[in-house]
C-alpha cells in the first residue's frame, strides 16, 4: 500500500499485544486512519474472567502507540460479565475516561451456547413466575 501510494485511508480491528512503535508508524505510512480495538474492561481481574490475554496495561499502551502516531482510536468494552463486580464496572468506565479514545462502544455480554459463559449463567435461564 505505502508503494502504491493509496490515496485512502482504510480502518482495521488489532489486538494489542504485538504492537510496536515500529509497527504502528508502518500502519500510519500505509494510511491507517482508525483502529478498532477490543479493550473489553478496566480490570485485569475480569479480563482473566473472560479468558482474555491481554492487561489493561497492554491496551492503555496501545491506545497511546496509535495516539502519538495520529491514528484514531475507538474501544469496545464489555459491562455486565458474569461474577463483576461494581468496582470493577467503575474501573472500565474509569478508564475509558482516561484514554485519548475517539469513540467508546460499550455492549452486555451475550452468552452463546457451548461456551463457558454460556455454562456459567445456564442456572440464571430459569425464570420463576
Amino acid at each position: 500500500m505505502i508503494r502504491r501510494d493509496v490515496p485512502i485511508g482504510w480502518t482495521c480491528l488489532s489486538g494489542v499485544d504485538w504492537l510496536t512503535p515500529e509497527l504502528v508508524d508502518l500502519m500510519k505510512r500505509a494510511g491507517c486512519i482508525r483502529v478498532y480495538l477490543g479493550l473489553e474492561s478496566g480490570s485485569n481481574e475480569t479480563l482473566r474472567q473472560m479468558n482474555k490475554r491481554v492487561t489493561v496495561e497492554r491496551g492503555i499502551r496501545a491506545v497511546h502507540l496509535f495516539s502519538k502516531a495520529g491514528i484514531s482510536t475507538a474501544g469496545f468494552f464489555i459491562v455486565g460479565y458474569s461474577k463483576e463486580t461494581f468496582e470493577s464496572i467503575e474501573k472500565t468506565f474509569a478508564l475509558v475516561l482516561s484514554l485519548p479514545l475517539d469513540e467508546a462502544w460499550f455492549t452486555i455480554p451475550l452468552p452463546l451456547p457451548r461456551t463457558p459463559l454460556f455454562a456459567r449463567v445456564a442456572d440464571l435461564r430459569k425464570w420463576e413466575d
